[in-house]
């Protein structure tokens, strides 16, 4: 059985060196906060939508679902490789911190980062 630290005493890594954050609870929390903003972006696009119709479009018209559909569609490549690169980047983490949802957090947000700047290169060589 582990030892139990006495109350109010603080657990920090130099306390234990080999103890590590799980893997898959790091990536479920990397994974809720893309489902998060996704959510955030979809329920902030439908609020802010006002009734209109197309009949007076010039051209293309699409109503706020219609481009939310479109624009999961168009996402889903960039969300697919932000969590096939959470993968190795929450490995990583997860040997740095202890904590799951600070490793989670920080995987995200890495791994947003490298995403983001390799959609970047690839803007810019074209």
């Amino acid at each position: 059985m582990p030892p139990v630290d006495p109350p109010g005493t603080v657990d920090t890594m130099q306390d234990h060196p080999n103890r590590r954050a799980p893997y898959g609870l790091s990536v479920l929390v990397a994974v809720g906060w893309y489902a998060t903003v996704l959510t955030a972006v979809v329920v902030g696009t439908l609020q802010t939508s006002t009734e209109r119709s197309c009949d007076d479009a010039p051209s293309w018209c699409f109503t706020p679902e219609q481009g939310i559909g479109i624009g999961l569609v168009v996402a889903s490549p960039f969300l697919l490789v932000l969590v096939l690169c959470t993968l190795p980047v929450a490995a990583l983490c997860t040997r740095l911190v202890s904590s799951a949802p600070l490793a989670g957090t920080l995987s995200a947000v890495v791994a947003g980062a490298v995403v983001a700047a390799l959609a970047a290169l690839l803007l810019a060589a074209r």
